[in-house]
């Protein structure tokens, strides 16, 4: 029986929060300070917007485009890609009008081959038994759930006390397949 392992797109394969972080400072706001998605529905821009609405409604397929995808990721990712162990899905909280662009980027740095692309806030209610994700909340929901959850560690997530974190897709593949 395969193993069902979901992927996140934003920190885990995109270096997105390096582009909302440059953003933030195109839009005038100084001093932001990534510490998750969330954190940008908490400040305004020097019009008096707010951050998080302007970003996601007027400029993500900016974001998509301008995130580069963390080194090596696309070399590790088609790790679990060979594995005749275990089915790929990405799994992404991005609104699902941002579909096209979201599957013409993972194409175009080689995030090809995964079973299905999901838009989903709720990420422990899909069919999967792992999650690699970025976010502590999505961990922390998922892990309630009795499946597996991975943290990658970033600089924004790093006081978070979940019991699986590692630093690329090389050591949650290494994780995984310990278990398997």
């Amino acid at each position: 029986m395969r193993t069902n392992v979901a992927i996140d797109v934003d920190g885990v394969l995109a270096n997105s929060a390096e582009v909302y972080l440059q953003m933030a400072k195109e839009l005038g706001i100084e001093n932001f300070r990534f510490d998750e998605y969330n954190s940008m529905y908490k400040v305004k821009t020097k019009n008096g917007r707010n951050f998080g609405e302007v970003v996601i409604n007027e400029k993500f397929d900016e974001v998509v485009w301008r995130s580069d995808p963390f080194p090596k990721a696309s070399v590790h990712y088609k790790m679990f890609l060979e594995d005749p162990r275990i089915n790929v899905s990405i799994l992404t909280a991005r609104n699902e009008k941002h579909r096209n662009g979201t599957e013409q980027w993972l194409h175009s740095h080689g995030f090809t081959g995964y079973d299905i692309l999901t838009h989903t806030e709720n990420k422990e209610d899909e069919p999967v038994t792992v999650l690699i994700d970025d976010s502590p909340n999505n961990i922390r929901k998922f892990i309630s759930r009795g499946k597996m959850g991975i943290v990658m560690n970033r600089n924004y997530n790093e006081n978070s006390d979940l019991p699986y974190r590692v630093n690329d897709l090389e050591e949650a593949y290494n994780l995984i397949t310990k278990f398997l």
